[in-house]
């Protein structure tokens, strides 16, 4: 009875010791993210500004295309909107350009909980 009882103590102290060990979390790789955080802005502020219409440019990084009748909106990111004639889809025309102020593209402020966030305003 004498030997039973330390053969169920050597046994349950040797699953745990097992159980204990096998515990370990050993991270292999490590991912890097790019995350976008979007900037607000007061609607005060939004109507307090003058959008200024310039004369039309090359598009030399274009982003999204937004079709608003019989105009293409295509945005370049962190420059501004080009506005194009698309009455001639086989020919569209470009007409203007909206800049888009460079406000918020590096970091802006510091979250309590993930450090430094950084926005960009890729319309």
């Amino acid at each position: 009875m004498k030997n039973i009882k330390q053969l169920i103590s050597l046994l349950l102290l040797m699953i745990g010791a097992v159980s204990l060990t096998s515990c370990q979390d050993e991270v292999m790789t490590t991912h890097t993210y790019r995350a976008m955080v979007p900037i607000f802005l007061e609607m005060s502020d939004i109507r307090a500004k003058t959008i200024t219409v310039a004369p039309p440019q090359e598009l030399d990084n274009p982003g999204k295309i937004y079709l608003y009748g019989d105009y293409l909106l295509i945005n370049e990111p962190t420059k501004g909107i080009h506005i194009l004639d698309n009455t001639n889809p086989a020919n569209p025309v470009n007409k203007n350009f909206i800049p888009i102020e460079e406000r918020g593209l590096g970091c802006q402020q510091q979250h309590p909980l993930r450090g430094q966030l950084c926005g960009s305003s890729g319309l």
